[in-house]
């Protein structure tokens, strides 16, 4: 078990699909597969030890308890959610739903049986070091424009590392818990050569940590820095050459990246502009992440108990999202993680469920920093760099995500904290008459979920190359074949995603080859997908605007059928500003200008640099007479587009006619 936990913590940070195999979701996906199949391979070992011996053997402390009633009611939640199928498997690119909760906990439960000495320990810590170097290095590349694989359409800023995580910001979590760990091991390297290579690591994911221009995570590396110096206390500084050499080092890196950066002529890119960006709460991100949060608490306040089931916070959410918000975003994000790890579970799993896991944490931190002064110098830096990390990594999650990538490299060493550093309890239990059958049906049930966890991950990961082929066919003119692949990837794993890309593609192909059968089949998979996840509201934006396309009749039924569609929309997403354009849209197809003008008011009032939205309010305007308002609207909407013709050709007919 401990090799393979090594492995774990080893492979699945640096696992990602690109060049190997053509996916759409190129990181997290290829981790969760990983993880599950090595967590397969550790519990089949340990079940098949224990049947072998007959005799069941194990560590534990006296505060698990904590973590199994979280998970308990994890389970509860994932019940009674408000979509099973994403509160057992999570949200499409993130997947902390149930099963990887429970994976989790399993992670942490197998890790306490490990790492039971400081000495397996370092050798964890040395795993993580070595995966945290080597991700980093990969960051660096990118930073500096020497990818060798290209990437297009990145989210985010240019010269932002992001390494094997597919994002900065789930980077820089990731290498705020290899920091720690790479001080405490450098400061205690027993010879040359392992300080070289501990200190070159250090050095990488120090440097790759401001590349990717991550505040939370900056904020989390301090943490963990200032409680490693405190809780590491006299063995800290047992080496002040070596300290004022590392020192010297971390200044340097920052020294040289910050003038470096001030050439990418963005402020986020910028390592000044980004730390003085880090006070400027009510701007920007931040201040887009306090009304997520202020959306969060009112999700908590409706429903403290058991939330709305793990992973489902977009789904939850579209109700709550705040006016000031849909500003901010101009109504084009809707937030699928509360960026704050406490309110996002107590959101989607409930009060008393965060209250145990924050029982948990802190008993396991509070007993392990108790312990520690019976450790020697040694020791008492790998205590210090355990608790460092788990330290650094919360702060973190207070503004970032958790992820499988980190997460499950957190919770390894929240086990290895607990067997090294506390007084963990070690209990043994023959097989004995009734005891036999309930062991081993444990045992049979332990498997059986672990081995269902893999089949899911495998089936996901199967599904998301159909779906990504489906989307590279899709560009080649091969209509059957791209409808095979769709069908295929929705088949192994159904998800919102792949209803919508679908529905899309048959409503493109059918304009383009002029078969109404397709764009019909358009409406068939988006209704689809309204009914497989009903809460979310971007599936009755897609269908109501595939049905308004497909008639010109102002007295259709279909654009009856699309109006009840978008007002169910706006029922899942209140203050949804897609929802309420396609409205206006349909009503002045139907001839309703007067019906059209105030959703198009609130819809200006939210966005007012809205291109179809200032063009309907126009339009509407103009069918209605009132001609001067009519072109203060088309004059609006060529300011933001000075080239748009039906902008200039009304603004002039309007002019003619009033000469």
């Amino acid at each position: 078990m401990l090799n393979i936990l090594l492995l774990t913590v080893l492979i699945v940070p640096l696992a990602m699909s690109r060049p190997l195999l053509l996916l759409q979701d190129q990181f997290d996906l290829p981790k969760l597969l990983t993880l599950r199949l090595f967590l397969l391979s550790i519990v089949v070992l340990w079940s098949g030890k224990i049947l072998i011996t007959e005799r069941v053997k194990f560590r534990w402390s006296r505060f698990d308890l904590a973590l199994v009633g979280f998970l308990a009611l994890a389970l509860i939640s994932s019940i009674f959610s408000i979509h099973f199928p994403t509160a057992i498997h999570g949200r499409y690119e993130r997947y902390e739903g149930l099963l990887t909760l429970i994976s989790y906990g399993l992670l942490y439960f197998f890790a306490v049986q490990v790492f039971s000495d400081f000495g397996r320990v370092s050798r964890l810590n040395k795993a993580i070091i070595i995966s945290g170097g080597l991700v980093a290095l990969y960051g660096l590349l990118q930073y500096f424009g020497l990818d060798p694989l290209p990437w297009t359409g990145v989210p985010f800023e240019e010269r932002r590392s992001f390494a094997t995580f597919g994002n900065p910001d789930l980077l820089a979590g990731f290498l705020v818990l290899v920091i720690p760990l790479s001080l405490a091991e450098f400061l205690r390297a027993g010879n040359k050569r392992d300080s070289l290579w501990i200190g070159f690591s250090l050095f990488l994911v120090f440097a790759c940590l401001l590349t990717a221009f991550t505040r939370s995570a900056w904020i989390g590396a301090a943490g963990s820095l200032l409680a490693f110096m405190v809780l590491g206390g006299r063995a800290v500084f047992s080496d002040i050459r070596r300290l004022l050499a590392i020192s010297l080092l971390f200044v340097s890196i920052f020294a040289l990246l910050a003038v470096f950066s001030i050439s990418s002529g963005h402020t986020v890119t910028n390592l000044f502009a980004r730390i003085k960006s880090t006070t400027q709460i009510t701007e920007g991100s931040a201040a887009q992440r306090l009304e997520i949060w202020k959306a969060g608490s009112q999700m908590i306040s409706d429903n403290a108990l058991l939330g709305s089931g793990p992973d489902t916070f977009r789904l939850a959410s579209g109700n709550y999202e705040t006016l000031e918000f849909v500003k901010m975003t101009q109504g084009m994000t809707v937030a699928d993680n509360a960026h704050n790890y406490i309110i996002q579970l107590a959101a989607t799993v409930g009060v008393p469920a965060v209250l145990l896991l924050m029982l948990f944490l802190a008993a396991a931190i509070f007993i392990s920093i108790k312990s520690m002064r019976k450790t020697g110098a040694p020791e008492r830096l790998v205590s210090a760099g355990l608790l460092s990390a788990i330290f650094g990594y919360l702060i973190y999650l207070l503004l970032g995500l958790s992820v499988v990538g980190s997460s499950s490299v957190f919770w390894i060493l929240c086990g290895a904290l607990v067997s090294a550093t506390t007084t963990a309890r070690n209990t043994a239990i023959d097989f004995q008459g009734a005891r036999t059958a309930s062991i081993k049906a444990a045992v049979a049930m332990l498997v059986l979920f672990s081995a269902i966890s893999a089949y899911f991950a495998l089936a996901m990961f199967r599904a998301d190359y159909h779906y990504s082929r489906a989307l590279f066919l899709s560009t080649a003119g091969d209509p059957n074949a791209t409808i095979i692949s769709y069908e295929k990837a929705i088949g192994l794993y159904k998800n919102g995603k792949y209803y919508d890309d679908y529905g899309a593609y048959l409503e493109k192909a059918g304009w383009e080859y002029g078969n109404y059968d397709l764009t019909s089949s358009s409406i068939s998979i988006l209704r689809d997908a309204v009914r497989f996840e009903p809460e979310e509201a971007d599936h009755y934006i897609y269908l109501a605007n595939t049905v308004l396309q497909s008639t010109s009749n102002p007295n259709a039924p279909e654009l009856v059928y699309a109006e009840q569609v978008l007002n169910a929309a706006i029922l899942k997403r209140a203050n949804s500003i897609p929802a309420r354009v396609i409205l206006a849209q349909v009503m002045f197809n139907q001839n309703r200008y007067s019906d059209a003008v105030p959703i198009l008011q609130f819809v200006l009032n939210m966005s007012p640099d809205h291109i179809n939205g200032n063009l309907l309010m126009a339009q509407c305007l103009e069918r209605l007479g009132n001609n001067q308002e009519a072109l203060r609207f088309y004059r609006k909407l060529l300011s933001l587009q000075p080239e748009h013709r039906e902008a200039k050709a009304s603004i002039q007919r309007l002019q003619g006619e009033a000469d």
